[in-house]
């Protein structure tokens, strides 16, 4: 098992791409902004694939990133994992082909599953905003994927918003 943390750092136009193999990835009070990605992978900030890739995303930023395929903020493949946690937005992301914030193929997102139990508290929502894509302009779900965990919005705890994303393609998803 790999463990990495990475806290308070900015990425400015790269990516991370975590790969299976046990490895557990937290990212702290990080910032993703313009990130590009021209190739063929999917994912532009960030690209977690393999059966025991884990990522916990806690209170960070992934902000005007692109990908060219599927998910501007985020790809999760082949059973990879992605937490959310405390206050984390996905804002103002680009996919050219499907999952303007997430693109989701046979893996979970979990909400606060997977997070540290201090932020399971009242007040956290990851928000998910602004994002675009021809299909899912928020999400882009495929095989067996989940979103799950987190309460309803106005709720006293810990939850999910996804609002004011666009699809520009005719399979819809904006999240309006």
């Amino acid at each position: 098992s790999t463990n990495l943390e990475i806290v308070g750092v900015k990425f400015v136009g790269a990516g991370i791409s975590i790969a299976g193999g046990s490895a557990k990835v937290t990212l702290r009070g990080v910032i993703f902004s313009g990130t590009k990605n021209p190739s063929s992978e999917n994912g532009a900030a960030l690209l977690v694939t393999g059966p025991s890739a884990l990522l916990q995303i806690i209170d960070s930023v992934v902000h005007e990133c692109v990908s060219s395929r599927f998910g501007g903020a985020l790809a999760i493949e082949n059973g990879g994992v992605v937490s959310l946690c405390g206050n984390t937005i996905l804002d103002k992301n680009d996919a050219k082909t499907a999952g303007g914030a997430v693109y989701l193929s046979s893996s979970p997102l979990p909400v606060t599953a997977g997070c540290p139990a201090a932020l399971h508290n009242i007040g956290n929502t990851s928000i998910i905003t602004g994002n675009t894509a021809p299909n899912g302009g928020a999400l882009y779900i495929v095989g067996l994927s989940s979103v799950n965990g987190g309460t309803k919005a106005g709720s006293q705890g810990p939850h999910l918003s996804i609002t004011g994303n666009k699809a520009t393609g005719v399979d819809g998803g904006g999240g309006d």
